[in-house]
């Protein structure tokens, strides 16, 4: 067996490409179709599940990461002519797999271009080939293959040049199923009897693609809310607040891996201090922070709607941002996983600067409402205006509240304050912009 670790599953790119390959494959190298041989079932390999046996002492270096990241765009560019890369983790270098003869040209290219790349291999299957047989399988029922409901995962496995398809349970009709309809060298068995389903994507249990108003685990374990989500290019990412990441750091959802806050340029809060200036910038815009997302994940430009528990089900598209900044007499709503939809903010301050309990907040915008509060961890949650059609509009992202006694029930003598950045400031000081639909 083939014990060497490669990592490319958690940064797996899940584009789905619909057009068959068209390049023309020729023979592969044995070092790609070689794999581990301990157990076949139908000619198909079956491989240990070893999701929870990561070695941090393999950790790759952020060279390494970067060039695969740039080897895996590139695949996604041209689907036909490259394959999935890998990161061999003995030697820290990137593997570029190509299926034609412009895939090997570009690979040579990449190479040149790029530290941290060993070599390019010829591979059987391409991009596209791979991404088929992964978003097929894993919508196979027992109408299509014999217990394809026992199928809960598909990965792409880059080192091998075939797809990992993780089964609840192992039969040979279902490997006899599998090998005829993708050829038994294009995929693997991964047998997971125990691992735990994940739940219904939610407010409170948020997966790619990731939506606004959701939970978030900062850096720092604690809790926060996701804002808009956002793309620059063709790179995911998600809007929040600046102190829900004031040193950077990876930012995750409850049972899924999310992204990472660069500190410093994609966040502009210093415990203490408060709003920092973004490299560049001559304007202090709030309390923001944008998650890059890993090239695995990504984000759509809706939002949960509705209360703490809201599902799917209860979200809305996001149809655009505010043509303008905000000003007083404005209406809008807050969105935090922990309040949920709250609506009812009259804006009764612009451009302002106050102090809160980490730091000084510059140019934001504070609202003020009775009824319920927002309350700690709903940060970094979506500002914005109900449209007639149920879609909403973006306003900006929540920095903190305050208000409404210890019950956090704002009335005529306590009212609720929320403090948010304009969604123009994260525009004007950010890369990139929010995902619409």
């Amino acid at each position: 067996m083939n014990k060497r670790r490669t990592i490319f599953g958690a940064l797996a790119i899940t584009l789905v490409t619909a057009l068959p390959s068209t390049a023309v494959a020729t023979q592969p190298d044995a070092s790609i179709v070689a794999s581990a041989r301990a157990q076949q079932i139908a000619g198909v390999d079956i491989v240990p599940d070893d999701l929870d046996t990561l070695d941090v002492a393999n950790r790759p270096t952020e060279a390494a990461v970067e060039a695969l990241q740039g080897a895996l765009e590139l695949a996604r560019q041209h689907p036909d002519d490259l394959s999935y890369p890998w990161l061999d983790t003995e030697s820290g270098k990137v593997i570029l797999n190509s299926v034609s003869a412009k895939g090997s040209t570009l690979a040579a290219g990449f190479q040149e271009k790029h530290t941290g790349v060993e070599e390019s291999r010829t591979a059987q299957r391409s991009y596209s080939d791979l991404e088929k047989i992964k978003h097929e399988a894993i919508g196979l029922t027992d109408k299509d293959v014999p217990d394809g409901k026992a199928i809960f995962e598909t990965t792409p496995d880059g080192e091998h040049n075939r797809v990992l398809i993780t089964v609840r349970r192992l039969s040979t009709s279902l490997a006899s199923a599998l090998a005829r309809r993708y050829g038994a060298d294009a995929i693997a068995l991964v047998h997971a009897p125990d691992r735990p389903l994940g739940s219904p994507q939610s407010r409170q249990n948020d997966t790619s693609p990731f939506y606004g108003g959701a939970r978030i685990i900062t850096p720092d374990g604690r809790s926060c809310t996701s804002g808009f989500p956002w793309i620059d290019g063709g790179t995911y990412m998600m809007l929040t607040a600046g102190h829900c990441a004031p040193t950077g750091g990876f930012v995750d959802a409850p049972t899924q891996s999310m992204g990472y806050v660069n500190e410093g340029t994609r966040e502009n809060w210093n415990v203490g201090e408060g709003t920092q200036l973004f490299p560049g910038d001559t304007r202090f815009r709030g309390d923001l922070a944008l998650v890059e997302m890993y090239p695995s994940r990504q984000g759509i430009g809706r939002v949960y709607r509705g209360g703490s528990d809201a599902g799917i089900g209860d979200s809305a598209s996001v149809s655009g941002i505010w043509q303008r900044r905000a000003a007083v007499y404005d209406e809008v709503c807050t969105d935090g996983q922990r309040t949920g939809e709250q609506c009812g903010w009259l804006v009764v301050r612009t451009e302002f600067d106050a102090r809160s309990t980490e730091g000084i907040w510059r140019n934001v915008v504070r609202g003020q409402k009775l009824g319920q509060c927002a309350l700690p961890g709903d940060s970094g949650s979506p500002v914005y205006t109900v449209n007639a059609d149920g879609s909403v509009t973006g306003r900006g992202i929540l920095d903190g509240s305050g208000g409404g006694g210890s019950d956090g029930w704002g009335g005529l003598f306590d009212p609720c304050v929320a403090t948010f950045t304009d969604i123009t400031d994260a525009l004007e000081g950010l890369p990139g912009s929010p995902l619409t639909q």
